[in-house]
This record gives structure tokens, C-alpha cells and sequence, in this order.
């Protein structure tokens, strides 16, 4: 509940969104617009990392909401927040005291940098959301042994892998 409540204070007050691109996500975002009103996946020459599960993830919106920097900012806005619940979920786990799990939430949410890219189509944030969801994958599944655990680990790090290349070591991790 605080954390959902912390990150409504946060946008109401930053009021992030507009119709404008944030560093490079204006070239990010081209590649979702190919995708979804062309229908062809062509990468855009500008970025360096692969882009595909974060393209895939913004043409999702795109195609409900229609295309614009603002939809493709909420679409970043929900994975963090799907972040902050992880690195709670996580350290609540690990601790089992849920003032230092939202403490580690505060650091990562008002970190220099998760903060801004939040409200950008960045890559940052996806990466870090993916990568964060399959250390809770890996964590359980360390603890549980549960099947589905290890196919979410594996699942969460390829997705990171597919939208910047050295996703892949996060199973060395």
C-alpha cells in the first residue's frame, strides 16, 4: 500500500508526461512505431542493444492506446512499479522486516537515476525490472525448488537479454 501510494505522490507531483521524447527514446520509440503501424520490425540504426522485448513491451500499449511518448512513458512508469515491488518482495524475503524492504524500495525509487528514466522510454528500467524480477525467481526458486520458479527465472532473463545483450549474465549472477 505505502509503495503504490509513494509512487502517486511522486507522478502528481513530477507530472512527467507529455508529448515529447526524454534522451534517446525517440529512437526506441521508432521501432514500436515500425512495428505496430507498419507492421514490420525494423530496428532503428541509432541504438546499440538489441531493443526486442522492450519494443515488443511498447507496441503492446501502442496498439490498445494508440502511438504516443506519453503511452510509452506509462508503460515504463508500470514496470518500475512492478520493479519497486520486486526489490520489496525480495528484501521483505530476505529480512523479514518490511521497514527495510521499503527502505530498499526509497533507495532504488529516488535513485539519480531510476527516478528520471522512469518517465522515459529509456531502456534502463525495463532491463533493471528483468533483471530484478528473475533474482525474485531465482530466490524462490533456491527456496522452494518449485519447477515454475526456475521457467520464470530463465523466462525473465532472456527478456532482459532481448532488450540489452548482457542480459545473458545474469543467470552468472
Amino acid at each position: 500500500g505505502c509503495i503504490v501510494l509513494l509512487w502517486i505522490v511522486v507522478i502528481i507531483s513530477i507530472n512527467p508526461f507529455g508529448e515529447f521524447p526524454i534522451n534517446d527514446d525517440w529512437a526506441y520509440s521508432r521501432n514500436v512505431y515500425n512495428l505496430v503501424l507498419n507492421k514490420h520490425f525494423i530496428p532503428d540504426p541509432w541504438p546499440a542493444m538489441t531493443l526486442i522485448s522492450q519494443t515488443i513491451w511498447g507496441s503492446l500499449f501502442v496498439f490498445v492506446f494508440g502511438f504516443s511518448f506519453t503511452v510509452l512513458k506509462c508503460s515504463t512508469v508500470i514496470l518500475a512499479m512492478t520493479g519497486s515491488l520486486a526489490i520489496y518482495q525480495l528484501f521483505y524475503k530476505i529480512t523479514a522486516k518490511e521497514s527495510l524492504a521499503f527502505l530498499m524500495v526509497c533507495i532504488l525509487f529516488f535513485n539519480v537515476l531510476f527516478l528520471p528514466l522512469t518517465f522515459s522510454f529509456m531502456t534502463d528500467v525495463f532491463f533493471l525490472v528483468f533483471v530484478l524480477l528473475s533474482f525474485v525467481a531465482a530466490f524462490n526458486y533456491l527456496h522452494t525448488a518449485g519447477r515454475r520458479y526456475y521457467i520464470q527465472f530463465i523466462c525473465f532473463c532472456l527478456i532482459a537479454t532481448l532488450d540489452r545483450q548482457f542480459g545473458f549474465l545474469t543467470p552468472l549472477v
